[in-house]
């Protein structure tokens, strides 16, 4: 998934697990403030999920693998049901987002599975690793950030550029593919020179 897709997903999710708390304060009030846990986990549900349907529609689709699609997708109905059977009454929403992440992630392991010879020639290494390494780097900021003694607007807004800007200047140091489409975007826009992949 190049350009800005794998990136991006991780992007969403470490952001929701860094900054869930002023985030749920903004949209509701202190009183909701253990939802913090749920909306974090939600984060990483929506990561699996894209790249679950990535892989279903542009992996296992165009190959005719419907059928392979279809099992990981009913792989994951017996999962939920169980899970949220076992986690809803005991912990509640967290307990119901913890059995949504299980059941993506059973779907996503299946449709990695069933579409791994083609992944394992389409994946690079170097790219998988320079996503890690861009993403572990703007969450130690990010975490920073949250630390800042701001009320929830201004550290959601001073927490984004910080962690976009350690995530942008990062992926332009080792030449992620994501963070110079965002580069070249902006520079397009800009009627500049774009910068050469």
């Amino acid at each position: 998934m190049k350009r800005p897709g794998r990136n991006a997903l991780c992007f969403l999710a470490n952001y929701l697990l860094v900054f869930a708390h002023p985030l749920i304060v903004l949209l509701s009030s202190d009183k909701y403030a253990a939802a913090v846990i749920s909306v974090q986990i939600i984060g990483f549900v929506n990561l699996f999920s894209c790249l679950s349907t990535f892989i279903g529609l542009c992996v296992l689709t165009p190959l005719d693998l419907e059928n392979k699609l279809a099992m990981a997708n009913m792989a994951g109905v017996p999962i939920s049901l169980v899970a949220n059977f076992a986690l809803d009454g005991t912990w509640g929403a967290t307990g119901a987002a913890s059995a949504v992440l299980i059941a993506e992630f059973v779907i996503f392991t299946v449709q990695v599975h069933a579409s791994w010879r083609i992944l394992r020639n389409a994946l690079q290494l170097s790219e998988i690793l320079k996503t890690l390494m861009i993403n572990v780097v703007a969450l130690l900021a990010g975490f920073a950030a949250a630390s800042l003694p701001l009320s929830a607007i201004p550290l959601l807004i001073v927490g984004f550029f910080i962690y976009g800007a350690t995530w942008f200047i990062v992926g332009l140091i080792v030449r992620e593919d994501s963070a110079i489409w965002v580069a070249n975007t902006a520079l397009s826009l800009l009627g500049r020179q774009r910068i050469l992949i």
